[in-house]
């Protein structure tokens, strides 16, 4: 009978280091276009070019002397690792599309010398159960010297690059569809590892590595940058800032079968040997779900299987989680690596892709000699992001729901937005208007926001939809996405100062509004779709886990053209702020003929409600939240309409995604004292110790997505009240609404500086405390009947 114990290491400090990944000179300020250049796209003669494979480059070269800088471009198809005498250096490029193909700028002076140098590239191709998000067209390499100087290292198929595969590495994708390898259904992301290490060859990227063996590299074709034609990529810089990654010491194992395990070893001081010719199991806990590549290092125990498996959280045997620091009787189910020992010293495994987890499992089982575990830690990799927005209060719920909010904002934000850290990592649209604006209010950042705008108008097909996600080897297409899509540039609008970006989207604009006024019945609500709408989880029997309520497939929402109408309202101040006034008018008279036309045909005067169909058979107050969003009657019938899909429980309720509209139309009107009945749902993932927020209610199957984190904005926005008064957030309306709080500080960082608000109420009912804007910024602070004219620099508050 296996012993097993179970501890709880709670209070290990987690160790951490910094990982010398070399940061992305173009990023923020783009220095170096490409232009002309003389490198040619390589591969290996070896290989499928198409089909799964790990291929590896080198180049060996001398230099006189160690060089103050040595800027090369580099990318590849599908995604690479360099590594500058042995040292890892980089990896990339950020997803995109074939037109748009990215390549990453690196300085590698820090890891060159005098005399001999050499750089080493893993290149993987994940074949065709690759991730949805990277657009391949066959396994290819570039590197390409910013000036003469660095030319030395260009791509050629001289002999100079070698090429070889690594026949160790074999594809291990999860059996998503049956539900065989995890739970929850579509899996979008990169297969597993499979790794015979009997044909790995160990330390192929050191220096001294000896590649006589291997043959040149093959050439491909000529580099062509995004404003030329090509037969192949065409290339453009990367636009977001390249990833760090931080060396982290898991704090705790709770779980040992067959094995004796001390906190010394994840601390990384002692060894843990498995005997031969026994079984093992040993389970981590991260205590909170993260992104990243954990890296193991074995030696010994020739033909030994190691089988990681990575999960964000732990499963009953009904599939239900329960409280997620509770492990008992509970297993793990998720994608997996298994690594087949080949009897060698110091093998250390990092997966060719991210892992997402809270709980690592490794099962061991030996054969004829004994296996030691030399280390285990993890390489946390995240955007070099850092929260600058500050939100403290007297509820501790409060605090909590934002922190996990934060976490899962942070760990998805990568080369691009990740919709979810485990099962998809795509770049979703209703997806990135949410995350893009929580990293904005909370970093100041609106890289996120410019990079989903500009990615997703590449996929625009030819009625003018773009589609739901981008980049993207598949179609998939929800129309009212491409709303979303416009959304997005108003956010924009508002919160950053740019102009010009907007004006290059206005043909797009005008594009995806015409399949809409196209698609209009004759009752004046938007007709079928495309492919499907998507709007939000439903949860209710029996078309529980839906996207749309099935009555609406074939258009006929109210909820749909109700967005149409919203998107046109914005895109008309859009226009007015491009100073096309005209047209702007237009599309405020188009939103009142929608407007008018979803009254007719949805709305229940009996009720005091609209219903989803002109059929009246369903009631669901996202149709009436967005009909609020699209300024349907007057404000006071508005926060009527509002009040009564708060306290009627017999109509459909929206959940974590849909509510990022309630946030914002509670602040508009006045009305975020109801603020604590919508964070209803958030507040009861609290008692199951979640530490990011997940997809869903019902079927909690991703763990960790970003369009659940805004209440990090309502925070900012609704309790402290702070929001742009116009465009280009020039200046700052404040109403903050404390409810039962007796206390607030936050900060909004904008882009003059930060927006600091400390607020307190007395026992005698007077609001007191302070405002400080930055330089240049002004705007009013309302509170009760109270307006207060705001001017730059630091004001007193005081009211009854």
């Amino acid at each position: 009978m296996k012993k097993v114990i179970i501890l709880f290491c709670l209070l290990l400090i987690r160790i951490t280091c910094f990982a010398q990944i070399l940061p992305e000179v173009n990023y923020p300020d783009l220095k170096y276009k490409p232009s002309h250049w003389q490198a040619k796209w390589i591969t290996c003669a070896d290989i499928a070019e198409t089909d799964y494979a790990v291929t590896m480059f080198r180049r060996t070269f001398t230099l006189d002397e160690k060089p103050e800088h040595f800027i090369v471009h580099v990318s590849a198809d599908n995604r690479y690792k360099v590594y500058v005498n042995g040292q890892f250096a980089g990896m990339g490029p950020q997803p995109s599309d074939w037109r748009h193909w990215r390549y990453e700028t690196i300085d590698i002076a820090p890891y060159l010398k005098n005399g001999t140098n050499n750089i080493s590239t893993e290149v993987v191709n994940w074949g065709p159960d690759r991730y949805f998000g990277i657009m391949s067209i066959r396994t290819a390499f570039m590197m390409q010297g910013a000036t003469e100087k660095e030319s030395i290292v260009n791509t050629f198929a001289d002999g100079q690059w070698k090429a070889e595969k690594n026949h160790a590495y074999y594809a291990l994708p999860p059996n998503w569809i049956f539900g065989v390898d995890i739970v929850g259904g579509f899996y979008a992301s990169n297969p597993g590892d499979s790794i015979r290490l009997t044909h790995y060859p160990q330390n192929w990227y050191a220096p001294e590595f000896d590649d006589s063996g291997w043959k040149p590299a093959k050439w491909i074709w000529n580099i062509n940058n995004e404003n030329e034609g090509g037969f192949f990529w065409l290339m453009k810089p990367r636009t977001t800032p390249q990833v760090t990654q931080t060396i982290e010491r898991f704090p705790a194992w709770v779980r040992a079968e067959g094995i004796p395990v001390t906190d010394n070893f994840v601390k990384g001081n002692s060894p843990v040997q498995i005997p031969a010719h026994s079984q093992a199991i040993l389970l981590f806990d991260y205590q909170t779900v993260t992104l990243g590549y954990p890296e193991l290092t074995i030696s010994g125990g020739k033909d030994a299987k190691i089988t990681l498996h990575y999960a964000e959280n732990l499963h009953n045997d009904d599939l239900t989680k329960g409280d997620r620091n509770d492990i008992r009787n509970k297993h793990i189910r998720g994608v997996k690596d298994i690594l087949i020992a080949d009897g060698k010293s110091h093998f250390t495994f990092s997966p060719t892709w991210y892992r997402a987890f809270r709980f690592i499992q490794l099962d061991v089982e030996t054969s004829e000699e004994p296996l030691t575990l030399e280390d285990f830690y993890h390489m946390a990799t995240v955007a070099p992001i850092k929260r600058k927005a500050v939100f403290d209060c007297d509820n501790a719920v409060y605090r909590k729901i934002d922190e996990i909010c934060w976490r899962t904002s942070y760990i998805c934000t990568q080369d691009n937005l990740m919709s979810d850290a485990y099962y998809e990592q795509m770049m979703y649209v209703g997806d990135s208007r949410i995350h893009a604006l929580v990293n904005l209010y909370m970093t100041g950042e609106d890289i996120w926001l410019k990079n989903a705008i500009e990615q997703f108008d590449y996929s625009r097909m030819p009625d003018g939809n773009i589609t739901s996600c981008y980049p993207l080897k598949a179609t998939f297409v929800h129309p009212n996405f491409s709303l979303v899509w416009i959304d997005m540039l108003h956010d924009f609008m508002m919160h950053c100062d740019d102009k010009e970006f907007i004006t290059r989207y206005k043909q797009s604009i005008r594009s995806t509004l015409m399949w809409f006024e196209d698609n209009l019945l004759s009752n004046g609500l938007v007709g079928k779709p495309v492919d499907s709408y998507f709007v939000d989880w439903y949860n209710d029997a029996p078309f529980e886990g839906e996207g749309l309520y099935p009555g609406s497939r074939n258009g006929n929402s109210a909820v749909v053209t109700f967005h149409y109408a919203a998107t046109l309202l914005r895109t008309a101040e859009l226009f007015d702020y491009l100073g096309e006034t005209e047209e702007a008018k237009n599309y405020r008279v188009r939103a009142e003929k929608v407007k008018q036309d979803v009254v007719n045909a949805c709305w229940d005067p009996e009720k005091g409600l609209f219903a989803e169909n002109p059929d009246k058979k369903f009631y669901d107050e996202r149709a009436n939240i967005m009909g609020i969003t699209a300024r349907i009657f007057n404000e006071e019938e508005q926060k009527a309409l509002f009040e009564r899909c708060l306290r009627d429980s017999t109509i459909s309720k929206s959940v974590y995604y849909f509510r990022f509209n309630h946030f914002k139309e509670m602040r508009r009107l006045g009305l975020s004292h109801y603020l604590d009945d919508v964070l209803d749902i958030w507040k009861n993932l609290l008692p199951l110790n979640m530490t990011t927020v997940p997809e869903r209610m019902a079927k909690q199957r991703s763990e960790a997505h970003p369009w659940s984190a805004s209440p990090s904005i309502a925070f900012i926005q609704n309790i402290a009240g702070i929001t742009p008064a116009e465009p280009g957030y020039k200046s700052v309306d404040i109403q903050p609404e404390l409810g039962e709080l007796t206390w607030i500080e936050a900060s909004y960082p904008h882009h003059k500086g930060n927006i600091k608000v400390e607020l307190r109420k007395t026992d005698q009912g007077i609001l007191e405390g302070s405002v400080e804007l930055p330089l240049g910024l002004t705007g009013n602070f309302r509170w009760k009947e109270h307006t207060l004219v705001l001017k730059e620099g630091k004001q007193k508050i005081n009211l009854q």
